[in-house]
């Protein structure tokens, strides 16, 4: 798998929602929130993410059972420069308010000019409707995706791609397809 550097990186693990699991990166174990790994990362490279069957029921977890699972290997890389955003945010997770609130993707750079989202499509993918592609022709969030967005249920995998973006390089402005970005909706 594939992590980016300083995000919130999400990854499910098959089961996670049925039992107790620990997952582990060296020493540090890896925060979970509704049903999610949550792994963070300050530099590229190889890392392994150990995943435990907890089955310590309420024991002191130095003397109870706990089995190795897994180990999943991941690459962290940079995150691609220039990125989309919405909320600020480019991985992760998102709350309806966020993504209500922001209105707008937004495109960010460290290295090239400003820029703009010029269209995009969103994704939401959930239990109940299964996917749902919507398309934006400028960088709004059009009312058709609000609705979506306040009709999905939390854990609902929220996608933004074949994002086109004006960024300027060099006083021009090209149009540039920029990457997905996904989340996980949160109320």
């Amino acid at each position: 798998g594939r992590l980016y550097v300083g995000c919130d990186n999400l990854y499910h693990y098959r089961g996670m929602s049925s039992r107790k699991l620990i997952g582990k990166m060296g020493e540090g174990v890896v925060e979970q929130k509704n049903g999610f790994f949550i792994i963070h990362v300050e530099r590229p490279g190889k890392y392994v993410l150990s995943i435990y069957n907890d089955m310590t029921g309420g024991q002191n977890a130095s003397n109870a059972p706990v089995t190795l699972l897994e180990e999943k290997l991941f690459e962290a890389v940079e995150m691609p420069d220039p990125v989309a955003a919405i909320a600020g945010k480019s991985c992760g997770f998102i709350s309806k308010k966020e993504l209500q609130t922001a209105d707008s993707l937004s495109v960010i750079s460290k290295r090239k000019g400003a820029g703009r989202v010029l269209s995009f499509n969103m994704v939401l993918v959930n239990g109940k409707f299964g996917r749902r592609e919507l398309e934006s022709k400028t960088g709004m969030l059009t009312p058709e995706m609000k609705a979506a967005i306040r009709l999905a249920d939390s854990g609902s995998t929220i996608l933004f791609e074949y994002i086109r973006a004006l960024i300027r390089v060099r006083g021009a402005g090209i149009s540039v397809n920029l990457p997905s970005v996904s989340f996980i909706l949160e109320d």
